[in-house]
């Protein structure tokens, strides 16, 4: 009967030890999935970091470029404005030239 007892508990201490293997070896998957899964959350991090830095920049460009583009469309107007206001000196000009031109004659 003790042998038999002595038996039981050998074979549950051994069956105990087995579950703890079978825990620690599923514990160390776990533990290098997550180690992993850590590595390709800073590797994302550092991509998404770089992202909104290019991202940043090309915003800037474009606000820089909208500056631009009014700064031209002024100087555009003001030289339209110019043209025509010189366009209206010489035919003027023109005007006075031919007055002159025939009271000389």
């Amino acid at each position: 009967m003790v042998q038999e007892d002595i038996m039981d508990k050998d074979k549950k201490l051994k069956n105990i030890l087995k579950e703890i293997d079978q825990y620690v070896s599923h514990l160390s998957e776990l533990k290098k999935i997550e180690n992993d899964s850590k590595k390709c959350i800073m590797q994302l991090t550092a991509m998404r970091e770089t992202m909104a830095r290019k991202a940043s920049t090309a915003n800037a460009e474009v606000r820089e470029c909208g500056e631009q583009l009014k700064i031209k469309e002024l100087t555009i107007l003001d030289l339209t404005k110019k043209q025509s206001e010189i366009e209206v000196m010489l035919s003027n000009y023109k005007q006075m030239y031919e007055v002159v031109k025939s009271e000389k004659n």
